[in-house]
C-alpha cells in the first residue's frame, strides 16, 4: 500500500468548535461597581443608626395619679433619640423618687418628662378642681407647678365684683387649644386648693368667671 508524499492523513478525532470571545459591557461593570459602593453604604448607615440610639425607661405597670414611680415599675428599652420627645433616659432612673405622676400612666408607656411633676399630690385638706378657661381668663405662659390666684370675675367687667377665691393655688395641669391666629386658645386647667376654697371656686367655674393671676414665685 502506497501513500502520497506531501500529504497528512486525515484527522480522525473530534472537530473543535470555535471558542467565543467573551466581550466585555462597561456599563455593566460600572453597575456592579455602583452596587457595591451602595451595599456598603448602607451597611454604614445601619451601623450609625445603632450606635444612635439610646436606653429610656418604659413603664410594666399602671401608674395612677400622683403616685410615684418605683424599681419595679420600670424596664429599659432602646429607641432612637428624637429632639421633639423629652425622653426620660435609663441613666436618670434614680431621680425618679422626687417625681409625681401627672395622670394614670399605662403600662407600655415610654416614660417623658411631661408625665411627671415634682409637686406632691393633693394632701389632707386639698382638692383638685378643674377649670375650663378661654384665652385672657389666664396667664399664657402657664406651667404645671406655678402658683396662681384664681379671681372671681363678674362678666360685664365690673371692677368692684372681683375678689380672690383661691390664694396661692398650685398649677397640676394644663392642656392648651392653639386658636386660629396659632396663639393660646381654650384650656382645661387644673388648681389644686384648699377644701374650704374648692366649692366656691367650682361654682364660679361652672359660670365662667373665673381667672387667674400669676403669683410671683420666690426665689430658690
Amino acid at each position: 500500500m502506497s501513500t502520497t508524499r506531501g500529504h497528512a492523513p486525515p484527522n480522525t478525532g473530534p472537530a473543535r468548535l470555535p471558542v467565543a470571545h467573551r466581550e466585555r459591557h462597561p456599563a455593566a461593570v460600572v453597575l456592579g461597581v455602583l452596587l457595591i459602593l451602595v451595599g456598603g453604604l448602607v451597611g454604614v448607615l445601619a451601623w450609625q443608626s445603632a450606635g444612635d440610639r439610646i436606653d429610656v425607661i418604659q413603664l410594666t405597670n399602671r401608674i395612677p395619679a400622683g403616685s410615684q414611680i418605683a424599681d419595679d415599675d420600670i424596664r429599659a428599652v432602646t429607641v432612637a433619640p428624637d429632639d421633639g420627645i423629652a425622653y426620660v433616659r435609663w441613666d436618670e432612673r434614680d431621680q425618679l423618687g422626687g417625681y409625681y405622676a401627672l395622670s394614670d400612666l399605662q403600662a407600655g408607656s415610654v416614660l417623658t418628662g411631661g408625665m411627671l411633676t415634682p409637686d406632691a399630690p393633693p394632701a389632707a385638706g386639698e382638692v383638685v378642681i378643674g377649670l375650663a378657661l378661654q384665652a385672657g381668663q389666664y396667664p399664657p405662659d402657664l406651667k404645671v407647678g406655678d402658683r396662681v390666684n384664681a379671681l372671681f370675675a363678674p362678666r360685664g367687667g365690673n371692677p368692684e365684683g372681683v375678689r380672690i377665691l383661691a390664694a396661692g393655688a398650685r398649677i397640676g395641669s394644663v392642656v392648651t387649644s392653639p386658636s386660629d391666629d396659632g396663639l393660646a386658645g381654650d384650656a382645661s386647667i387644673a388648681v389644686i386648693v384648699s377644701t374650704d376654697e374648692g366649692p366656691l371656686l367650682a361654682q364660679a367655674s361652672a359660670a365662667g368667671q373665673v381667672a387667674l393671676v400669676l403669683v410671683a414665685q420666690e426665689p430658690r
